[in-house]
């Protein structure tokens, strides 16, 4: 069973045998999101061909990475309009075609891509998840991080226009392809782009939580002779540091163990020895980022009876 925690609290006494290193860790988990989109960018009108748009918004407070996020969007045919609300950024042609260039950075520049500086967040975690709904197949949207003009990775989403909205993802360590002096470095991002060109009638984007991915199928437990037995299978591991597997009662949770991650597909199982009279056994899946899976930005406990 996959449970939600909302908020850490729930998790100081099942990893309070961690130790502080991975207690710090824990502390400062937190999924990140390059924008929210919900800062209520006015409407922008471009009647006319060859218009362009060139529009800054400040970080008004944890809205986005970076100091800035900067819209550039040309009108390439017929009227094109620009919104962001809701959290979702829109781009309309009423037909025509147009081309989007988003900009997150630390500087208000005219829409130039400022990189270097400061790093737009303390950590991006290891997948990239958007959504994209287009009226026209073939536009392809492109995300690039940026260390440096010579280090940057790119990944592409290509946009099926089914006029429905498509759940995309990516690895970050898995780059669509990477910059002269290699990929750009996920603990030093001092920039980031989206790009679309050339596309037709509307197109909307928003992004969900980048996050630690793991996929945990058929986590189990049982008790006998003073044993925890624990039993489950991954469908998806990528960067995970270890499996935190403990026991919880009506006072409380304890860590008793770690297990190495295997790969994916592995059928793992593990006997450790019960703590007091727990009946309930408990698992948190630790990243090599030092920090612990999540979803919408709350950690994850799994957790089932010990019968």
């Amino acid at each position: 069973m996959k449970n939600i925690e909302f908020g850490p609290s729930g998790w100081r006494s099942f990893l309070g045998l961690v130790g502080a290193a991975a207690l710090l860790a824990f502390t400062s988990v937190s999924a990140v999101v390059i924008d929210n989109f919900n800062d209520g960018f006015a409407l922008q009108t471009l009647p006319n061909d060859g218009d362009t748009l060139c529009k800054a918004t400040p970080d008004g407070g944890n809205n986005m990475v970076g100091n800035f996020r900067e819209i550039n969007v040309t009108a390439i045919n017929g009227p094109v309009i620009v919104e962001v609300n809701g959290g979702v950024l829109s781009v309309g042609t009423l037909g025509g075609k147009a081309s989007l260039m988003v900009i997150w950075d630390n500087t208000n520049d005219g829409c130039a891509l400022t990189m270097g500086g400061a790093s737009l967040a303390a950590s991006l975690g290891t997948v990239l998840k958007m959504g994209v709904k287009g009226d026209h197949g073939g536009s392809v949207v492109v995300m690039t991080l940026y260390t440096d003009a010579s280090h940057y990775s790119a990944y592409n989403f290509s946009v099926a226009g089914t006029g429905n909205w498509e759940q995309m993802s990516k690895q970050l360590g898995a780059p669509d392809s990477i910059g002269a002096g290699g990929a750009a470095s996920l603990g030093n991002v001092t920039a980031i782009t989206l790009t679309v060109s050339n596309f037709v009638n509307d197109l909307d984007i928003f992004f969900d939580l980048l996050e630690t991915p793991v996929e945990v199928a058929g986590f189990d437990c049982s008790c006998s002779d003073g044993m925890m037995n624990y039993s489950w299978n991954t469908t998806l591991e990528q960067d995970i540091a270890s499996f935190l597997v403990g026991s919880c009662s009506d006072a409380g949770c304890t860590l008793l163990g770690e297990v190495a991650p295997q790969g994916t597909g592995f059928a793992y199982k593990a006997s450790l020895a019960a703590a007091g009279d727990a009946d309930v056994c408990a698992m948190a899946v630790l990243g090599t980022n030092g920090e612990l899976e999540t979803d919408n930005g709350e950690v994850v406990l799994y957790s089932n009876s010990c019968e």
